[in-house]
């Protein structure tokens, strides 16, 4: 929730999800509509890792970030390999979040 409030807060428009597999079918119903996605590798039902590769299997170009709080390096670079464009390590800041989103649609924080 936090996520979703800073970002509204910057002007996006925001849908939110509670697990992997909702999202995944969110995004199956509403590709075109979606320009970022972040997902926590952690969800509940669906990780955040599958769920990423699922959504990046149906729009290969969607730009993807994960929030993380620990995990193995080797899972980052699986992950980074799949095709995720950005990582949130927890805990993160206004600025970190904000920082990460304008890189991941290579704009800038006046342009979110």
């Amino acid at each position: 929730n936090l996520i979703r409030r800073v970002l509204e807060m910057e002007g996006c428009r925001v849908v939110t999800v509670t697990d992997g597999k909702e999202a995944v079918a969110y995004f199956a119903r509403e590709p075109e509509a979606v320009d970022l996605v972040i997902v926590d590798l952690a969800m509940p039902v669906m990780d955040g890792a599958t769920a990423a590769a699922a959504i990046l299997r149906l729009r290969p170009e969607m730009r993807v970030v994960a929030a993380t709080g620990f995990v193995a390096e080797d899972v980052i670079e699986d992950v980074r390999r799949a095709g995720v464009c950005g990582f949130l390590q927890k805990p993160f800041s206004v600025e970190n979040l904000l920082e990460c989103v304008c890189g991941a649609l290579g704009c800038t924080r006046e342009q979110v």
